[in-house]
Protein backbone atom coordinates (compact mmCIF):
# COMPACT_ATOMS: atom_id res chain seq x y z
CA UNK A 1 0.00 0.00 0.00
CA UNK A 2 3.21 2.67 0.67
CA UNK A 3 4.24 1.73 -2.70
CA UNK A 4 0.91 2.50 -4.28
CA UNK A 5 0.65 5.63 -2.88
CA UNK A 6 4.23 7.07 -3.51
CA UNK A 7 3.76 5.91 -7.33
CA UNK A 8 0.46 8.02 -7.21
CA UNK A 9 2.11 10.56 -5.59
CA UNK A 10 4.73 10.90 -7.57
CA UNK A 11 2.48 10.36 -10.84
CA UNK A 12 0.77 13.39 -9.83
CA UNK A 13 3.73 15.03 -9.20
CA UNK A 14 4.41 15.04 -12.92
CA UNK A 15 1.18 16.03 -13.74
CA UNK A 16 1.68 18.95 -12.21
CA UNK A 17 5.38 19.77 -13.30
CA UNK A 18 3.92 19.36 -17.05
CA UNK A 19 1.35 21.59 -16.36
CA UNK A 20 3.48 23.92 -14.93
CA UNK A 21 5.64 24.20 -17.48
CA UNK A 22 2.91 24.19 -20.33
CA UNK A 23 1.42 27.41 -18.67
CA UNK A 24 5.11 29.18 -18.20
CA UNK A 25 5.38 28.18 -21.92
CA UNK A 26 2.22 30.18 -22.44
CA UNK A 27 3.20 33.24 -20.73
CA UNK A 28 6.63 33.94 -21.63
CA UNK A 29 5.77 33.16 -25.49
CA UNK A 30 1.68 33.40 -25.73
CA UNK A 31 1.71 37.11 -27.02
CA UNK A 32 4.34 36.43 -29.41
CA UNK A 33 2.74 33.58 -30.74
CA UNK A 34 -0.50 35.44 -31.02
CA UNK A 35 0.42 37.58 -33.56
CA UNK A 36 2.16 34.85 -35.26
CA UNK A 37 6.14 35.27 -36.27
CA UNK A 38 6.51 37.11 -39.49
CA UNK A 39 9.73 37.12 -41.52
CA UNK A 40 12.02 39.94 -41.34
CA UNK A 41 11.54 41.58 -44.87
CA UNK A 42 14.12 43.68 -46.80
CA UNK A 43 13.46 47.38 -47.19
CA UNK A 44 9.88 47.87 -49.31
CA UNK A 45 10.00 49.85 -52.46
CA UNK A 46 6.77 52.21 -53.85
CA UNK A 47 8.19 51.56 -57.47
CA UNK A 48 5.88 49.31 -58.24
CA UNK A 49 2.60 51.42 -57.01
CA UNK A 50 2.85 53.81 -59.84
CA UNK A 51 0.47 54.40 -62.49
CA UNK A 52 -1.29 51.39 -61.63
CA UNK A 53 -4.08 51.15 -64.55
CA UNK A 54 -7.71 50.73 -63.12
CA UNK A 55 -8.57 47.15 -62.30
CA UNK A 56 -5.34 45.93 -62.24
CA UNK A 57 -4.83 46.29 -58.31
CA UNK A 58 -4.73 43.22 -56.27
CA UNK A 59 -7.79 43.28 -53.98
CA UNK A 60 -7.48 46.40 -51.07
CA UNK A 61 -4.25 47.82 -52.19
CA UNK A 62 -2.39 49.71 -54.69
CA UNK A 63 -0.07 47.14 -55.85
CA UNK A 64 -0.73 45.40 -59.61
CA UNK A 65 -1.04 42.07 -60.36
CA UNK A 66 0.66 42.67 -63.77
CA UNK A 67 3.70 43.44 -62.01
CA UNK A 68 3.41 40.30 -59.82
CA UNK A 69 2.68 38.13 -62.86
CA UNK A 70 5.39 39.18 -64.72
CA UNK A 71 7.83 39.21 -61.41
CA UNK A 72 6.68 35.38 -60.88
CA UNK A 73 6.86 34.38 -64.54
CA UNK A 74 10.46 35.52 -64.75
CA UNK A 75 10.92 33.26 -61.54
CA UNK A 76 9.83 30.45 -63.16
CA UNK A 77 11.74 30.90 -66.28
CA UNK A 78 14.98 31.36 -64.56
CA UNK A 79 14.65 28.39 -62.42
CA UNK A 80 14.26 26.45 -65.53
CA UNK A 81 16.36 28.25 -67.38
CA UNK A 82 19.34 27.66 -65.16
CA UNK A 83 18.25 23.73 -64.30
CA UNK A 84 18.84 22.98 -68.40
CA UNK A 85 21.87 25.14 -68.17
CA UNK A 86 23.16 23.04 -65.63
CA UNK A 87 22.65 19.90 -66.94
CA UNK A 88 24.02 20.74 -70.29
CA UNK A 89 27.23 21.57 -68.37
CA UNK A 90 26.64 19.47 -65.63
CA UNK A 91 27.39 22.08 -63.19
CA UNK A 92 26.55 21.30 -59.23
CA UNK A 93 27.97 24.70 -57.82
CA UNK A 94 25.36 27.31 -55.98
CA UNK A 95 24.52 30.02 -58.68
CA UNK A 96 24.52 33.85 -57.72
CA UNK A 97 20.68 35.06 -58.14
CA UNK A 98 20.41 37.77 -60.98
CA UNK A 99 20.76 41.72 -59.26
CA UNK A 100 17.25 42.58 -60.65
CA UNK A 101 15.45 39.23 -59.89
CA UNK A 102 16.69 39.31 -56.51
CA UNK A 103 15.42 43.13 -56.17
CA UNK A 104 11.65 42.00 -57.05
CA UNK A 105 11.67 39.05 -55.62
CA UNK A 106 12.49 40.65 -52.56
CA UNK A 107 9.88 43.17 -53.40
CA UNK A 108 7.07 40.88 -53.50
CA UNK A 109 8.27 38.96 -50.55
CA UNK A 110 8.46 42.49 -48.76
CA UNK A 111 4.51 42.91 -49.72
CA UNK A 112 3.08 39.23 -49.19
CA UNK A 113 3.14 40.34 -45.39
CA UNK A 114 -0.13 41.82 -46.40
CA UNK A 115 -3.02 39.72 -46.33
CA UNK A 116 -4.45 40.29 -50.01
CA UNK A 117 -1.17 40.08 -51.36
CA UNK A 118 -0.79 37.19 -49.87
CA UNK A 119 -4.27 35.39 -50.96
CA UNK A 120 -3.64 37.08 -54.74
CA UNK A 121 -0.12 34.51 -54.40
CA UNK A 122 -2.29 31.80 -53.09
CA UNK A 123 -4.65 32.21 -56.15
CA UNK A 124 -1.54 32.59 -58.65
CA UNK A 125 -0.35 28.75 -56.87
CA UNK A 126 2.85 31.09 -55.34
CA UNK A 127 3.48 27.48 -53.21
CA UNK A 128 3.18 25.51 -56.48
CA UNK A 129 5.90 27.58 -58.11
CA UNK A 130 8.01 27.96 -54.87
CA UNK A 131 7.96 23.77 -54.62
CA UNK A 132 9.79 24.30 -58.11
CA UNK A 133 12.40 26.58 -57.06
CA UNK A 134 12.93 23.99 -54.32
CA UNK A 135 13.45 21.37 -56.40
CA UNK A 136 15.39 22.91 -59.16
CA UNK A 137 17.01 26.44 -57.83
CA UNK A 138 20.72 25.63 -56.58
CA UNK A 139 20.72 29.65 -55.46
CA UNK A 140 20.70 29.72 -51.87
CA UNK A 141 19.10 32.94 -51.62
CA UNK A 142 16.32 32.31 -53.84
CA UNK A 143 15.47 29.48 -51.49
CA UNK A 144 15.59 31.78 -48.91
CA UNK A 145 13.81 34.41 -50.10
CA UNK A 146 11.03 31.76 -51.14
CA UNK A 147 10.64 30.21 -47.71
CA UNK A 148 10.60 33.71 -46.36
CA UNK A 149 7.54 34.43 -48.71
CA UNK A 150 6.07 30.96 -47.65
CA UNK A 151 6.11 31.83 -44.36
CA UNK A 152 4.46 35.75 -44.74
CA UNK A 153 1.28 33.57 -46.25
CA UNK A 154 1.16 31.36 -43.60
CA UNK A 155 0.17 34.01 -40.80
CA UNK A 156 -3.48 33.45 -42.98
CA UNK A 157 -5.21 30.99 -41.29
CA UNK A 158 -6.58 29.63 -44.81
CA UNK A 159 -3.24 29.81 -46.81
CA UNK A 160 -1.57 27.87 -43.39
CA UNK A 161 -4.46 25.37 -44.22
CA UNK A 162 -3.30 24.90 -47.74
CA UNK A 163 0.28 24.74 -47.61
CA UNK A 164 0.14 22.42 -44.70
CA UNK A 165 -2.30 20.12 -46.35
CA UNK A 166 0.27 20.08 -49.89
CA UNK A 167 1.90 16.90 -48.81
CA UNK A 168 4.99 17.24 -51.22
CA UNK A 169 5.96 21.07 -50.13
CA UNK A 170 5.13 19.90 -46.29
CA UNK A 171 8.28 16.90 -47.32
CA UNK A 172 10.16 19.75 -49.45
CA UNK A 173 10.16 22.42 -46.62
CA UNK A 174 11.07 19.89 -44.11
CA UNK A 175 13.83 18.94 -46.41
CA UNK A 176 14.66 22.31 -45.92
CA UNK A 177 16.05 21.69 -42.49
CA UNK A 178 19.07 19.81 -44.02
CA UNK A 179 20.20 22.78 -45.64
CA UNK A 180 23.75 23.91 -45.68
CA UNK A 181 22.54 27.49 -45.69
CA UNK A 182 21.85 29.68 -42.56
CA UNK A 183 19.56 32.48 -43.55
CA UNK A 184 17.14 29.05 -45.52
CA UNK A 185 17.43 27.16 -42.18
CA UNK A 186 16.37 30.36 -40.54
CA UNK A 187 13.35 31.00 -42.76
CA UNK A 188 12.55 27.40 -42.95
CA UNK A 189 12.32 27.58 -38.65
CA UNK A 190 10.32 30.43 -39.29
CA UNK A 191 7.22 28.85 -41.57
CA UNK A 192 7.73 25.80 -39.62
CA UNK A 193 6.94 27.32 -36.47
CA UNK A 194 4.25 29.77 -37.47
CA UNK A 195 3.04 26.37 -38.96
CA UNK A 196 2.78 24.64 -35.38
CA UNK A 197 1.21 27.70 -34.40
CA UNK A 198 -1.87 27.37 -35.91
CA UNK A 199 -4.05 24.91 -34.11
CA UNK A 200 -6.19 23.75 -36.85
CA UNK A 201 -2.69 22.50 -38.61
CA UNK A 202 -0.38 21.81 -36.19
CA UNK A 203 -1.24 18.01 -35.45
CA UNK A 204 -0.47 17.66 -39.46
CA UNK A 205 3.34 18.96 -39.44
CA UNK A 206 3.66 17.00 -35.80
CA UNK A 207 2.71 13.95 -37.47
CA UNK A 208 4.96 14.53 -41.01
CA UNK A 209 7.80 15.10 -38.88
CA UNK A 210 7.39 12.11 -36.99
CA UNK A 211 7.54 10.45 -40.23
CA UNK A 212 10.59 11.94 -41.46
CA UNK A 213 13.85 10.80 -39.52
CA UNK A 214 15.96 13.21 -40.99
CA UNK A 215 14.04 16.17 -39.00
CA UNK A 216 15.52 15.01 -36.23
CA UNK A 217 18.95 14.48 -36.89
CA UNK A 218 19.01 17.90 -38.63
CA UNK A 219 17.48 20.03 -35.80
CA UNK A 220 20.41 17.99 -33.82
CA UNK A 221 22.93 19.12 -36.40
CA UNK A 222 21.86 23.00 -35.96
CA UNK A 223 21.75 22.82 -32.39
CA UNK A 224 25.24 21.10 -31.82
CA UNK A 225 27.07 22.92 -34.85
CA UNK A 226 25.47 26.24 -35.46
CA UNK A 227 26.69 29.58 -34.30
CA UNK A 228 23.97 31.25 -35.74
CA UNK A 229 22.64 32.81 -32.07
CA UNK A 230 19.56 33.64 -34.09
CA UNK A 231 18.52 30.07 -36.07
CA UNK A 232 19.67 28.48 -32.72
CA UNK A 233 16.70 30.04 -31.03
CA UNK A 234 14.53 29.96 -33.73
CA UNK A 235 15.47 26.12 -34.07
CA UNK A 236 14.76 26.17 -30.16
CA UNK A 237 11.39 27.55 -30.40
CA UNK A 238 10.60 24.97 -32.79
CA UNK A 239 11.60 22.24 -31.09
CA UNK A 240 9.99 23.83 -27.65
CA UNK A 241 6.58 23.79 -29.37
CA UNK A 242 6.61 20.51 -30.91
CA UNK A 243 7.37 18.69 -27.73
CA UNK A 244 4.09 21.20 -25.49
CA UNK A 245 2.25 19.92 -28.78
CA UNK A 246 2.73 16.07 -28.62
CA UNK A 247 4.47 14.40 -25.48
CA UNK A 248 5.02 10.72 -28.00
CA UNK A 249 7.36 12.81 -30.62
CA UNK A 250 9.17 14.07 -27.56
CA UNK A 251 9.66 10.81 -26.12
CA UNK A 252 10.75 9.62 -29.25
CA UNK A 253 13.65 12.03 -29.73
CA UNK A 254 15.20 11.58 -25.99
CA UNK A 255 15.36 7.47 -27.26
CA UNK A 256 16.77 8.12 -31.04
CA UNK A 257 20.34 8.09 -30.56
CA UNK A 258 21.28 4.48 -30.96
CA UNK A 259 20.96 3.90 -34.27
CA UNK A 260 21.74 6.18 -37.13
CA UNK A 261 18.86 7.49 -39.35
CA UNK A 262 18.03 7.67 -43.13
CA UNK A 263 16.40 9.38 -45.58
CA UNK A 264 18.75 12.54 -45.69
CA UNK A 265 18.81 14.60 -48.70
CA UNK A 266 22.16 13.92 -50.53
CA UNK A 267 22.52 17.25 -51.49
CA UNK A 268 21.80 19.51 -48.80
CA UNK A 269 22.95 17.72 -45.53
CA UNK A 270 25.92 17.39 -43.71
CA UNK A 271 28.03 14.39 -44.66
CA UNK A 272 27.81 11.24 -42.22
CA UNK A 273 26.00 12.95 -39.16
CA UNK A 274 26.72 11.38 -36.11
CA UNK A 275 24.71 9.76 -33.73
CA UNK A 276 22.80 12.50 -31.41
CA UNK A 277 21.62 13.09 -28.44
CA UNK A 278 19.02 15.45 -27.73
CA UNK A 279 20.24 16.84 -24.34
CA UNK A 280 23.78 16.85 -25.60
CA UNK A 281 22.74 18.94 -28.52
CA UNK A 282 20.31 21.12 -26.48
CA UNK A 283 23.53 22.09 -24.18
CA UNK A 284 25.72 22.56 -26.90
CA UNK A 285 22.95 25.27 -27.98
CA UNK A 286 22.66 26.56 -24.64
CA UNK A 287 26.47 26.94 -24.86
CA UNK A 288 26.65 28.81 -27.80
CA UNK A 289 23.55 31.40 -26.85
CA UNK A 290 24.82 31.87 -23.53
CA UNK A 291 28.57 33.23 -25.28
CA UNK A 292 25.77 36.11 -27.11
CA UNK A 293 24.22 36.53 -23.66
CA UNK A 294 20.65 35.91 -25.54
CA UNK A 295 18.16 35.58 -22.59
CA UNK A 296 15.68 34.86 -25.12
CA UNK A 297 17.33 32.19 -25.99
CA UNK A 298 18.26 31.07 -22.80
CA UNK A 299 14.80 30.78 -21.50
CA UNK A 300 13.42 29.11 -24.43
CA UNK A 301 16.50 26.14 -24.02
CA UNK A 302 15.00 25.85 -20.13
CA UNK A 303 11.77 25.40 -21.81
CA UNK A 304 12.24 22.56 -23.32
CA UNK A 305 15.00 21.02 -20.51
CA UNK A 306 11.63 21.67 -18.37
CA UNK A 307 9.45 19.79 -20.86
CA UNK A 308 11.89 16.65 -20.62
CA UNK A 309 11.92 16.63 -17.15
CA UNK A 310 8.36 15.74 -16.80
CA UNK A 311 8.53 12.25 -18.54
CA UNK A 312 11.25 10.07 -16.45
CA UNK A 313 13.04 8.80 -19.37
CA UNK A 314 13.76 13.07 -20.19
CA UNK A 315 14.78 12.89 -16.13
CA UNK A 316 17.02 9.61 -16.78
CA UNK A 317 18.72 11.52 -20.26
CA UNK A 318 19.49 14.61 -18.29
CA UNK A 319 20.98 12.25 -15.45
CA UNK A 320 22.95 10.37 -18.00
CA UNK A 321 24.35 13.20 -19.57
CA UNK A 322 27.79 13.37 -18.14
CA UNK A 323 28.83 15.71 -20.98
CA UNK A 324 27.54 18.62 -18.69
CA UNK A 325 30.97 18.55 -17.96
CA UNK A 326 31.83 20.69 -20.90
CA UNK A 327 29.85 23.16 -19.07
CA UNK A 328 31.41 23.25 -15.80
CA UNK A 329 34.55 23.13 -17.47
CA UNK A 330 34.23 26.99 -18.48
CA UNK A 331 32.28 27.43 -14.87
CA UNK A 332 34.10 30.52 -14.46
CA UNK A 333 33.35 31.90 -17.08
CA UNK A 334 29.98 33.42 -18.69
CA UNK A 335 28.58 29.95 -18.42
CA UNK A 336 27.99 29.75 -14.66
CA UNK A 337 24.49 31.05 -15.43
CA UNK A 338 23.47 27.59 -17.39
CA UNK A 339 24.27 26.12 -13.84
CA UNK A 340 22.32 28.40 -12.13
CA UNK A 341 19.30 28.05 -14.27
CA UNK A 342 19.66 24.46 -13.91
CA UNK A 343 18.66 24.27 -10.54
CA UNK A 344 15.06 24.06 -11.82
CA UNK A 345 15.53 21.28 -13.80
CA UNK A 346 17.92 19.61 -10.61
CA UNK A 347 15.14 19.74 -8.59
CA UNK A 348 12.73 17.21 -10.66
CA UNK A 349 15.37 14.23 -9.91
CA UNK A 350 14.47 13.96 -6.48
CA UNK A 351 11.39 12.14 -7.26
CA UNK A 352 13.85 9.54 -9.46
CA UNK A 353 16.13 9.01 -6.68
CA UNK A 354 13.84 7.34 -3.68
CA UNK A 355 14.10 3.67 -4.46
CA UNK A 356 17.26 1.40 -4.35
CA UNK A 357 19.53 1.65 -7.67
CA UNK A 358 18.54 4.66 -9.06
CA UNK A 359 20.81 8.03 -9.08
CA UNK A 360 24.58 6.77 -9.10
CA UNK A 361 25.05 8.60 -12.87
CA UNK A 362 23.37 11.37 -10.98
CA UNK A 363 25.44 11.32 -7.64
CA UNK A 364 28.55 11.14 -10.02
CA UNK A 365 27.53 13.88 -11.91
CA UNK A 366 26.58 16.31 -9.00
CA UNK A 367 29.46 15.08 -6.33
CA UNK A 368 32.20 15.81 -9.28
CA UNK A 369 30.65 18.96 -9.90
CA UNK A 370 30.14 20.03 -6.02
CA UNK A 371 33.91 18.72 -4.82
CA UNK A 372 35.87 19.63 -8.26
CA UNK A 373 34.02 22.80 -9.63
CA UNK A 374 32.17 24.65 -7.18
CA UNK A 375 33.69 26.68 -4.35
CA UNK A 376 37.26 25.90 -4.50
CA UNK A 377 39.88 26.46 -2.45
CA UNK A 378 41.24 29.40 -3.89
CA UNK A 379 37.82 31.21 -4.53
CA UNK A 380 37.27 34.00 -2.41
CA UNK A 381 34.52 33.43 0.34
CA UNK A 382 31.59 35.77 -1.65
CA UNK A 383 32.07 32.92 -4.84
CA UNK A 384 29.20 31.23 -2.16
CA UNK A 385 27.21 33.90 -3.08
CA UNK A 386 27.64 34.20 -6.50
CA UNK A 387 26.74 30.21 -6.55
CA UNK A 388 24.36 29.98 -3.97
CA UNK A 389 21.57 28.89 -6.51
CA UNK A 390 23.42 26.22 -8.02
CA UNK A 391 24.95 25.38 -4.74
CA UNK A 392 21.45 24.40 -3.14
CA UNK A 393 20.23 22.72 -6.02
CA UNK A 394 23.10 20.52 -6.05
CA UNK A 395 23.54 19.72 -2.46
CA UNK A 396 19.44 19.12 -2.69
CA UNK A 397 19.76 16.35 -4.88
CA UNK A 398 22.87 14.73 -3.33
CA UNK A 399 20.89 14.79 -0.29
CA UNK A 400 17.98 13.17 -1.27
CA UNK A 401 20.19 10.35 -3.11
CA UNK A 402 21.94 10.04 0.30
CA UNK A 403 19.02 10.42 2.70
CA UNK A 404 17.05 7.17 0.11
CA UNK A 405 20.32 5.07 0.61
CA UNK A 406 19.89 5.60 4.30
CA UNK A 407 15.84 4.57 4.29
CA UNK A 408 16.15 1.85 2.59
CA UNK A 409 18.69 0.20 4.79
CA UNK A 410 21.10 -0.65 1.90
CA UNK A 411 24.02 2.14 0.90
CA UNK A 412 25.64 1.02 -2.36
CA UNK A 413 29.09 1.23 -3.24
CA UNK A 414 29.14 4.36 -4.83
CA UNK A 415 27.78 6.53 -2.00
CA UNK A 416 29.80 4.48 1.02
CA UNK A 417 31.52 7.41 2.88
CA UNK A 418 35.30 6.12 2.30
CA UNK A 419 34.77 7.30 -1.73
CA UNK A 420 33.26 10.24 -0.86
CA UNK A 421 35.78 12.02 1.82
CA UNK A 422 36.31 15.00 -0.06
CA UNK A 423 32.44 16.25 0.20
CA UNK A 424 32.94 16.42 4.04
CA UNK A 425 35.25 19.22 2.87
CA UNK A 426 33.83 20.87 0.66
CA UNK A 427 30.71 20.66 2.58
CA UNK A 428 32.29 22.25 5.25
CA UNK A 429 34.05 25.19 3.11
CA UNK A 430 30.70 26.43 2.24
CA UNK A 431 29.69 26.83 5.66
CA UNK A 432 33.42 28.68 6.38
CA UNK A 433 32.13 31.12 3.20
CA UNK A 434 28.75 32.04 4.27
CA UNK A 435 29.98 32.54 7.41
CA UNK A 436 32.98 35.23 5.98
CA UNK A 437 29.97 36.64 3.90
CA UNK A 438 27.96 37.08 7.67
CA UNK A 439 30.67 38.81 8.82
CA UNK A 440 31.34 41.00 5.64
CA UNK A 441 27.34 41.89 5.52
CA UNK A 442 27.25 43.04 9.08
CA UNK A 443 30.20 45.39 8.51
CA UNK A 444 28.85 46.80 5.39
CA UNK A 445 25.27 47.15 6.72
CA UNK A 446 26.98 49.98 9.25
CA UNK A 447 27.74 52.05 6.21
CA UNK A 448 25.52 54.83 5.84
CA UNK A 449 22.59 53.56 3.43
CA UNK A 450 18.89 53.91 2.75
CA UNK A 451 16.52 52.13 5.58
CA UNK A 452 14.79 50.37 2.28
CA UNK A 453 17.24 49.63 0.43
CA UNK A 454 19.23 48.01 3.55
CA UNK A 455 16.35 45.55 4.31
CA UNK A 456 15.29 44.82 0.98
CA UNK A 457 19.17 43.77 -0.10
CA UNK A 458 19.42 42.00 3.72
CA UNK A 459 16.09 40.23 3.41
CA UNK A 460 16.67 38.84 -0.40
CA UNK A 461 19.88 37.63 1.17
CA UNK A 462 19.17 35.96 3.98
CA UNK A 463 16.30 34.03 1.92
CA UNK A 464 18.56 32.93 -0.42
CA UNK A 465 21.35 32.13 2.10
CA UNK A 466 18.89 30.60 4.51
CA UNK A 467 17.81 27.88 2.02
CA UNK A 468 21.51 26.89 1.01
CA UNK A 469 22.36 26.77 4.98
CA UNK A 470 19.43 24.34 5.90
CA UNK A 471 19.91 22.51 2.46
CA UNK A 472 24.26 21.97 3.48
CA UNK A 473 23.21 21.23 7.11
CA UNK A 474 21.16 18.86 6.60
CA UNK A 475 23.13 16.91 4.00
CA UNK A 476 26.48 17.76 6.23
CA UNK A 477 24.60 16.17 9.54
CA UNK A 478 23.63 12.59 7.97
CA UNK A 479 27.24 12.44 6.10
CA UNK A 480 28.98 13.21 9.79
CA UNK A 481 27.01 10.00 11.70
CA UNK A 482 27.86 7.25 9.09
CA UNK A 483 31.13 7.74 9.17
CA UNK A 484 33.26 4.80 11.14
CA UNK A 485 36.42 5.95 13.36
CA UNK A 486 38.76 4.11 9.81
CA UNK A 487 36.97 6.89 8.48
CA UNK A 488 37.68 10.02 10.18
CA UNK A 489 41.21 8.74 10.93
CA UNK A 490 41.30 8.99 6.64
CA UNK A 491 39.51 12.41 6.89
CA UNK A 492 42.03 13.67 9.34
CA UNK A 493 45.33 12.43 7.47
CA UNK A 494 44.19 13.58 4.42
CA UNK A 495 42.87 17.14 6.35
CA UNK A 496 39.24 16.81 5.26
CA UNK A 497 39.13 17.00 9.16
CA UNK A 498 40.71 18.93 11.41
CA UNK A 499 39.95 20.98 14.44
CA UNK A 500 39.12 24.11 12.58
CA UNK A 501 36.44 22.53 10.68
CA UNK A 502 34.89 20.41 13.16
CA UNK A 503 34.02 23.76 15.28
CA UNK A 504 32.89 25.76 12.26
CA UNK A 505 30.64 22.21 11.39
CA UNK A 506 29.68 21.95 14.96
CA UNK A 507 28.41 26.23 15.02
CA UNK A 508 26.49 25.93 12.15
CA UNK A 509 24.20 22.22 13.17
CA UNK A 510 23.64 23.04 16.66
CA UNK A 511 21.36 22.81 18.22
CA UNK A 512 19.52 21.63 15.68
CA UNK A 513 21.38 18.46 15.03
CA UNK A 514 22.69 17.80 18.08
CA UNK A 515 22.09 14.19 18.09
CA UNK A 516 24.56 14.18 14.80
CA UNK A 517 26.64 16.03 15.92
CA UNK A 518 27.08 13.70 19.43
CA UNK A 519 26.98 10.33 17.49
CA UNK A 520 29.85 11.85 15.50
CA UNK A 521 31.68 13.17 18.22
CA UNK A 522 31.41 9.70 20.55
CA UNK A 523 33.48 8.06 17.05
CA UNK A 524 35.70 11.10 17.09
CA UNK A 525 36.68 10.34 20.33
CA UNK A 526 37.68 6.77 19.96
CA UNK A 527 40.16 8.27 16.75
CA UNK A 528 41.40 11.31 18.27
CA UNK A 529 40.49 11.79 21.83
CA UNK A 530 42.38 14.93 22.19
CA UNK A 531 40.31 16.53 19.31
CA UNK A 532 37.47 15.22 20.23
CA UNK A 533 38.01 16.75 24.09
CA UNK A 534 39.04 20.21 22.74
CA UNK A 535 35.70 20.14 20.91
CA UNK A 536 33.70 19.29 23.90
CA UNK A 537 35.25 22.12 25.70
CA UNK A 538 34.37 24.55 22.73
CA UNK A 539 30.96 23.50 22.83
CA UNK A 540 29.83 22.50 26.44
CA UNK A 541 26.15 21.36 25.39
CA UNK A 542 27.26 18.33 24.02
CA UNK A 543 27.74 15.54 25.37
CA UNK A 544 29.06 11.99 25.05
CA UNK A 545 26.50 9.14 24.99
CA UNK A 546 27.10 6.29 27.43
Amino acid sequence: MLLLAQQECLCMQKTRRRRRAKKSFDLAVGLCYSNMDRNPSPPSSNDEEEDVVPGDSIRNTVYSKHWFFSVLTKLIEVVSSKEDESELNNVEEQLELDEELENDICKVWDMSMDKDVALFLQEFNAPDIFLGVFAKSKSPRLTEICVGILGNMACCQDICLSISKHENLGQMVLQRLCDSDSPTLLETSRLLLTCLCHSEVANIWVERIRQSPSVYDCVCFIMSSSTNVELLVKIGEVVDKLFDLDEELMLNWIKKGSCQSVEQPADDSPDELPNFKIVPCLLEAVKQICTDKSSEGFDVYMHILQLLTTVDEGVQAIGRMLQLHFIVTNLKNSLVDVLFKLHEIFLFFHSEVQTPGNGKETWTLLYDLFCHELCQPDDPPIVVHEQKTVLASTLSVLSAIFASQTIYGHRHEYIKMEKNMPLIDSLIRVLQNMDECGKRSVESSNKPKSEEAKKLGTAEEDFHFKILKDICCELLSNVLQELSKENILEGLKQSHLNEQKCSCAFKNLLPLYSSPVENFLEVLNEADQVLADNLKKAFPSLRLQA
